[in-house]
């Protein structure tokens, strides 16, 4: 601050002491104005267009340059061995950080200016609890899903629409889950976030007529929208213990002292929906913007997905697979504009580049010019994610810095990335989309620049597995694939049923026939023993009687003999009718079987000709509806195109006499306008003039 007022008028300084040694310092402009406003140095170039401020200079002065912006001597330094001195806290600190205190008032830290207090330590301890904790992100994923679900269901719908804003709304529904814990929150919320990224974009001038003053009545309504959630939580006490949502997680560590008010909370919260609704939606617009017109990349994606996530529910650990995708969010990341550069103090001096870097100064880390230095990466302003894989950055990790590095690195960084895998998954999977030509170069006036049409869509279209024609009627032909498969297995059933049933008759047949021949052998073995009993005892009675006795026992022995030969006989005959009947009556039933059997498998055949010749004639229906309906859809389309062209061409006459009209007026006022800001600051300079020099005299 010293050199501000000592150099203001008498140029900048080319070197400085430093304990008697004099040391170069870096070049620079103190203001690009061909008449410069007193004080502000090159605060209003550096507001017009931050982008391109830092990239003029950095072009027109090399890696390290001079500034002064906002009453501040300021030195901006790039490129790897730039951000490692700019991250080293041997010479930098950020307890005093440069920034206009939009989202909490005086005093106000963002999460990249926490350094060094036991506050700050405690706070980023937070901040990891909130975003980095992998198991809290884990249940967060299928409400992000769900999201991207609904969203894509509303293109799809739409058909022709613009993304940017739409992505915008998107991630507005995802951090009222997120970080509210509180669905349809966006509705209020995502409007005043609106209001306070354009007080971000004007000059830091309060009042009621501003867009700053407006900025800073939405932010104050926003703040009070969250306090009065902090306060429910406080209430329920098994919402404040289960809550996984970002603001819960950090009323509890106001609770235990991590944070020294509510207000602190508050403010962290309204930063991180700025971040996510405004910068993240646009790098999620770019990297969409950049895979659609990349063919190698479209497809080398793509086929990352089909191969590792084709279908299903996603998870962080899937998500980790998709490697190709890492690279290229990284290298949207790097292209496209993140916040251009951070703010700091320098504590110790340094040198850098061959320039000293004196304590005190005001240090600007330039993001945007590391990030597309040319000793660091080829082809600087093109988009290549295979780039990683050639070993660039070739300078290390410090060269690619969208959000920061080290200890001061965004804390929702691989949050973040989960979602924009999460969108690319279900893009590529499941939907098609043309970007019809436009403009697609950022608008770098501002901090949060957006696409200068908004990317532009049309024939967006969902053709995933939930929504193919061929994909139906695929499931039908497997469903009666299916049903034909189960009744030829249950007529092979049928089968296997009568060859078993045959078989234990059979067995049965062959078991009673030798049950039947072993009782009549048993029988017939005990009449045969009765009656050698029989004879043997009367044999030894009439031993001794005559032989006409003898005569008339052999006599009715032979007769008893015929007897038992008889009766066998009879026993056998009865047992081989027994086992015909059974044999006769098993032939009987199988033949029965056997006929019903040919006659089911004819039924299955007619069965299997008729589906075969229904599914032919539906096809051919289909296909004949189909060419039909495209036909009818092609000749309207066509009408409407030329209705269309008409008066597109009648509105473009009236629009450009309109345009020619009133930029002439704009051009009359903006000379009177210029005539008369020059006439009344030269008038302000001689006045102060006159009075500083009043003041001298009596001095």
């Amino acid at each position: 601050m010293a050199l501000v007022f000592s150099h203001y008028w008498s140029g900048i300084p080319k070197t400085i002491k430093v304990n008697g040694v004099a040391k170069t310092l870096p070049p620079g402009s103190k203001s690009g104005l061909k008449v410069p406003v007193p004080f502000l140095g090159e605060t209003l170039e550096f507001q017009m267009s931050p982008y391109k401020f830092f990239q003029n200079r950095n072009e027109k002065y090399g890696k390290v340059w001079y500034s002064n912006l906002l009453l501040r001597d300021t030195i901006a330094v790039s490129g790897s061995e730039g951000m490692d001195k700019f991250y080293d806290r041997k010479y930098v600190t950020r307890d005093t950080p440069f920034s206009w205190n939009l989202f909490g008032g005086a005093g106000s830290h963002n999460f990249n200016m926490l350094d060094n207090t036991k506050t700050d330590h405690n706070r980023r301890k937070v901040n990891v609890e909130a975003f980095e904790i992998r198991e809290v992100t884990e249940s967060w994923m299928p409400a992000i899903e769900e999201t991207i679900s609904r969203f894509i269901k509303i293109w799809n719908k739409e058909k022709s629409f613009h993304w940017n804003p739409q992505l915008q709304d998107m991630m507005a529904a995802i951090n009222s889950i997120i970080l509210l814990g509180k669905p349809g929150s966006e509705k209020t919320i995502q409007p005043l976030a609106d209001q306070t990224l354009r007080g971000m974009n004007s000059l830091p001038i309060p009042g009621p007529f501003t867009n700053w003053g407006a900025a800073q009545r939405a932010t104050s309504k926003a703040k009070n929208y969250y306090l009065s959630l902090i306060h429910q939580r406080k209430n329920n006490e098994t919402s404040l213990a289960s809550g996984k949502d970002v603001l819960t997680t950090m009323t509890r560590a106001f609770l235990r002292g991590d944070y020294d008010s509510e207000d602190r909370v508050a403010s962290e919260i309204h930063q991180f929906w700025i971040a996510n609704s405004g910068l993240l939606a646009n790098i999620l617009a770019g990297m969409t913007m950049h895979i659609s017109l990349n063919k190698h990349t479209w497809e080398k994606a793509r086929k990352e997905v089909l191969d590792q996530v084709p279908s299903g529910p996603l998870t962080l650990e899937k998500l980790d697979d998709l490697t190709y995708l890492s690279k290229v969010i990284d290298e949207s990341r790097r292209l496209d504009p993140t916040p251009p550069a951070m703010f700091a103090r320098v504590k110790t001096g340094f040198e850098l580049y061959g320039y000293y870097i004196p304590e005190g100064f005001t240090i600007a880390g330039d993001f945007w010019d590391t990030n597309h230095d040319a000793n660091e990466w080829t082809n600087p302003w093109e988009f290549d994610p295979d780039r990683f894989d050639r070993g660039e950055p070739r300078g290390g990790p410090m060269a690619w810095v969208p959000h920061g590095r080290a200890h001061h690195q965004c804390p929702e960084l691989d949050f973040t990335g989960y979602i924009m895998k999460s969108l690319l998954v279900h893009l590529l999977r499941d939907c098609t989309w043309e970007l019809p030509k436009q403009n697609f170069d950022w608008d770098l006036s501002q901090f949060t620049p957006e696409l200068y049409d908004g990317l532009k869509v049309k024939n967006f279209h969902c053709v995933g597995p939930k929504h193919s024609l061929m994909h139906d009627v695929k499931e039908s032909l497997e469903g009666i694939a299916s049903n034909l498969k189960e009744k030829i297995i249950g007529t092979h059933d049928v089968t296997e049923k009568v060859k078993e049933t045959t078989q234990a008759a059979s067995e049965k047949v062959k078991d009673s026939a030798k049950d039947a021949y072993n009782k009549a052998k048993k029988s017939t073995e005990g009449v045969a023993e009765q009656a050698k009993e029989t004879l043997e005892a009367k044999y030894s009675d009439v031993k001794e009687t005559t032989e006409d006795k003898l005569k008339k026992t052999q006599k009715a022995a032979e007769e008893m003999g015929e007897k038992v030969k008889e009766k066998t006989n009879e026993a056998i005959k009865t047992v081989e009718e027994k086992a015909y009947n059974i044999k006769e009556s098993a032939t009987e039933k199988g033949e029965h079987l056997k006929e019903k059997l040919k006659e089911k498998l004819a039924d299955a055949g007619e069965v299997g000709s008729e589906l075969k010749e229904n599914i032919k004639a539906k096809g051919y229906e289909t296909l004949e509806y189909m060419e039909e309906v495209a036909q009818d859809k092609t000749e309207h389309l066509k009408e409407k195109a030329q209705e269309a062209r008409e008066k597109i061409k009648e509105k473009a006459q009236d629009v450009k006499g309109t345009l020619e009209e009133k930029a002439e007026g704009a051009k009359e006022t903006l000379r009177e306008t210029v005539k008369d800001t020059t006439y009344k600051t030269g008038q302000t300079v001689e006045d102060t003039g006159k009075t500083i020099k009043k003041q001298a005299e009596k001095m």
